[in-house]
């Protein structure tokens, strides 16, 4: 769970440019779940699966998680699994 964590906050600071203070306390973060087969998923075991990562994304951004609004899909099955965060104002 922390290197989870810590993945995600490295993941975002390298993406996000320095976007730390950006999103004035709230951001919407839109997960799109790519599994490495067409095996049929339970969409709540992945969200929580998600719990580490998203805190290490609030961390890296300076918000509280308890701020953030998200939304959830599925992509098409990618060989290994990918998990898909974009990270945009919340309104």
């Amino acid at each position: 769970m922390k290197q989870a964590r810590q993945a995600a906050g490295y993941l975002t600071i390298g993406a996000s440019r320095g976007a730390r203070g950006q999103f004035k306390g709230a951001a919407k973060l839109s997960f799109t779940f790519c599994p490495p087969d067409k095996r049929r998923r339970d969409r709540d075991n992945l969200i929580a699966s998600m719990k580490a990562a998203t805190d290490g994304i609030a961390d890296a951004l300076g918000i509280d998680d308890a701020n953030f609004t998200a939304t959830y899909s599925f992509g098409e099955p990618i060989k290994g699994g990918s998990v898909l965060v974009t990270i945009s104002e919340a309104k």
